[in-house]
């Protein structure tokens, strides 16, 4: 509403950022998932060059709980930033 209880045409009141940020929360939310899974698994996926690489906790456990440590932030992020 502008002074004088005036609606200005440019920014109508039914358009908001919600829509936004609820794709990223459920960005947030699918990427949560998927720290569970890999934890629950023991193996996650992450891109590496122009393929992608499987890490087992077992067999490279620096790169896979490097690799659940970057989503969870991510996770975060889209979660409390965006």
């Amino acid at each position: 509403m502008l002074e004088g209880g005036k609606v200005s045409c440019l920014h109508p009141p039914y358009v908001t950022e919600q829509p936004a940020k609820m794709i990223f929360k459920g960005l947030s939310v699918i990427v949560a998932l998927y720290v569970a899974y890999a934890l629950t698994v023991g193996k996650v996926y992450a891109r590496r060059g122009p393929w992608g690489v499987t890490w087992a906790r077992s067999e490279n456990p620096f790169w896979y709980w490097s690799t659940v440590v970057i989503y969870s932030i991510l996770s975060a992020a889209l979660a409390f930033v965006f």
